[in-house]
């Protein structure tokens, strides 16, 4: 879900919930979140670090600080709260469990991290003024319909992925691309881990690539990850075999 619909939800269950008592229980809950998602945003951005350790840390202070606040507003408002104490706990609980099983399985991104840029390319060059001049194959007509782009290389050729990691200022950090080809029997086997590096502060992501020689053809991907095996994104493209580089190839300038 987008932040667009996860606020245009909020807004509806507020509206929705008539009841005081549970639009106090929403409010908190969704205080709760607010809470986790900025600590787990902010946190590693403080310490200079990031990873599994780092967000559950995020997740135990986000936890002991909701706490305060509802101790607080316990004790202003005893009588008309006590009774809803174990559904705000429980709404809590659900959300912080939810959260921890979601990370933990890749379903969401490590944050602070965000992956804002990949494509597949002919070439990568960088120029003087730090743009990345790109060239890539043209995909036609058909290319709206096709939900893997199709790559035509010839025997010996490298590939280029690029990639544009957005991470917070002052938060350096560590990224790999692993190549994966898609085999029948053994399913997606990994051919190449690239580790590279990501400085953090630029609004459009960090710019890199790595580059991949001696492809075969058939279904590849390359999956963008942390250091710990945390996916970032993931870009699937089909390697078809050709004598030459396919013509024409397009230039694009990658501010």
């Amino acid at each position: 879900m987008t932040k667009e619909g996860l606020l245009a939800t909020a807004f509806i269950a507020n509206e929705k919930l008539k009841s005081r008592y549970a639009r106090l229980e929403f409010q908190l809950s969704l205080l709760f979140l607010s809470l986790f998602c900025f600590m787990i945003f902010i946190l590693p951005v403080v310490l200079h670090a990031m990873g599994r350790l780092v967000f559950v840390l995020s997740g135990a202070l986000s936890l002991v600080l909701w706490w305060l606040f509802v101790r607080v507003l316990r004790e202003r408002a005893k009588e008309s709260f006590s009774y809803h104490t174990e559904t705000v706990v429980a709404s809590s609980a659900a959300i912080f469990i939810l959260m921890n099983v979601l990370y933990f399985m890749n379903v969401i991104p490590p944050l602070p991290l965000s992956l804002q840029d990949a494509s597949v390319h002919h070439s990568v060059m960088r120029t003087e003024s730090g743009a990345y001049l790109v060239q890539s194959e043209s995909q036609g007509w058909l290319g709206f319909f096709r939900l893997t782009p199709r790559f035509h290389s010839a025997a010996g050729v490298p590939i280029y992925f690029y990639s544009a990691v957005f991470s917070p200022t002052s938060l350096n950090t560590n990224i790999i691309h692993e190549w994966q080809t898609y085999d029948s029997k053994g399913g997606w086997i990994t051919a190449d881990r690239i580790p590279l590096s990501v400085r953090g502060g630029r609004d459009g992501g960090y710019r890199t690539y790595s580059m991949k020689s001696g492809i075969k053809p058939g279904a590849w991907r390359v999956n963008v990850e942390t250091p710990t095996g945390a996916i970032l994104g993931r870009f699937r493209f089909n390697v078809l075999s050709q004598s030459g580089l396919p013509a024409p190839l397009t230039t694009e300038l990658k501010d």
